[in-house]
């Protein structure tokens, strides 16, 4: 359009990998966003940036606190920070963002909408009879998902259980079925498994005794693998009643139910010479949890995490208050699948976005853009910096530890934006009360028993 360039972004697939700049093998260093702004946009979440404000600007997809770049560059002027789908467009419907919030300036920032990271190294993926924090779970039913054990705690009615994502251990909101069969591992990490085995036979005879011995034990595991059972989760804002504020938790508890197991409550799956490599305590283990009042000082902070996926990484505590809106298209599509979202109409996918296009009032565009491309917004979430590779998919639901031992947040989605890329986690403090659960009897020590 004369000499403006215009760059299109899907809405499905969010930015071109080329358009994200190359990111440093070392993580970056965070400056520290000062207190009175912290509080300013902490408030503003729950007023002037609440859900009006986020349904008349519908291609926000995430908001922060931090610093006003110019021409890419991060000047000394703390700012309030909106994400975007595509910016110098302005949606049908929308209006323009405002320059100042609070007399703070309101700096814009092209990014996707955050992925649900559900779908290691090979003792996370292993089938453990003593299972450790870290170590691969999944369901089969209804849908093949698999994730990170991240907690272990106790529920109200004093049972046992393990805390993971509600998108990992349920997948879809629409799926009302309680007591789903959480494995562990994962089958699809055994079915793999299995795999390198017949590959390895295939490739040469020598092993084809050692691969079918291998095809047997494994099926053994795949049998004996249950561990537990899904009981209830959330996967959306949740209203603290003892903080007064909303917190986006995504979430699930899940019921111990294996008299042949036992869980490792303060253990990671990985051995300590890996914690070593790292430059962190041969010992290290899990000791406690970080309470609400204990983010009030935290600068920059240094963490590590055991996933499924790619096992023991370092990482960075990016601090910030966030929003991050999550995109939940592919429950939505299972759901349909399976019959689990009633047919009242005949209303396709298709009829819904040409509605969309059609539509002409502001009102009428915001509800069948919604339909078209489904969001949840998490508000205070706690946003993490890896390098490249070291959070992928199946990480969800591990926990982000400090290095003395105490975790922050259980993690659930990565998050592109323009400069950037980052892993969001829920605060434990926020998924305990959300889930009426609670860890004080089992993470307090250096060393604890198993139990059974």
């Amino acid at each position: 359009m004369g000499d403006q360039v215009i760059r299109f972004i899907s809405e499905e697939k969010g930015f071109i990998n080329a358009e994200i700049p190359p990111q440093s093998p070392n993580l970056p260093t965070w400056k520290k966003i000062p207190q009175k702004l912290q509080k300013v946009f902490d408030d503003a979440l729950d007023n002037e940036l609440g859900l009006s404000f986020r349904e008349a600007h519908y291609n926000l997809v995430g908001m922060s606190t931090g610093y006003k770049r110019t021409k890419g560059k991060f000047n000394e002027d703390p700012a309030i920070i909106l994400y975007v789908r595509q910016k110098g467009i302005l949606r049908r419907g929308c209006t323009l963002f405002p320059d100042e919030i609070r007399g703070y300036p309101v700096d814009i920032v092209e990014a996707c909408v955050a992925t649900p990271y559900g779908s290691g190294v090979s003792t996370c993926q292993a089938y453990q009879k003593d299972v450790k924090l870290g170590s691969s779970i999944g369901v089969t039913v209804p849908q093949r998902t698999s994730g990170t054990l991240g907690a272990v705690v106790y529920d109200k009615d004093s049972k046992i259980g393990i805390l993971s994502c509600e998108h990992v251990c349920r997948f879809s909101s629409w799926f009302a079925e309680t007591d789903v069969i959480i494995n562990q591992p994962s089958h699809e990490d055994l079915d793999k498994l299995k795999q390198s085995f017949i590959d390895l036979a295939s490739e040469n005879e020598a092993y084809k005794k050692i691969s079918e011995n291998m095809y047997t034990q494994i099926d053994e595991d795949k049998r004996n693998s249950t561990l537990a059972y899904y009981k209830h989760g959330i996967r959306n804002n949740f209203t603290s009643e003892m903080h007064r504020k909303k917190f986006g938790v995504d979430a699930a508890f899940c019921i111990f139910a294996n008299d042949n197991r036992a869980l490792c409550p303060n253990k990671f799956s990985i051995s300590s010479e890996y914690f070593k490599k790292a430059n962190l305590p041969e010992n290290t283990c899990l000791n406690g949890f970080y309470t609400y009042e204990m983010f009030d000082d935290i600068d920059e902070l240094k963490i590590f995490k055991v996933g499924k996926t790619t096992g023991l990484t370092l990482g960075k505590l990016v601090p910030c208050i966030n929003a991050i809106s999550v995109g939940i298209n592919e429950s939505i599509k299972f759901a349909k699948k399976q019959g689990e979202i009633p047919s009242s109409s005949n209303i396709t996918d298709k009829n819904n976005f040409i509605r969309y296009m059609k539509a002409s009032l502001v009102q009428e565009i915001k509800e069948k853009r919604q339909q078209c491309y489904p969001t949840v917004w998490f508000d205070r979430q706690l946003v993490f910096s890896f390098r490249p590779g070291d959070f992928e998919p199946g990480d969800s639901g591990a926990s982000a530890v400090d290095q003395e031992g105490k975790a922050l947040g259980i993690l659930h989605a990565a998050w592109i934006t323009e400069y950037s890329r980052f892993a969001i986690a829920s605060p434990y403090f926020a998924v305990f009360e959300a889930l009426s659960v609670d860890p004080s009897n089992l993470a307090n020590a250096e060393e604890a028993s198993n139990i059974s």
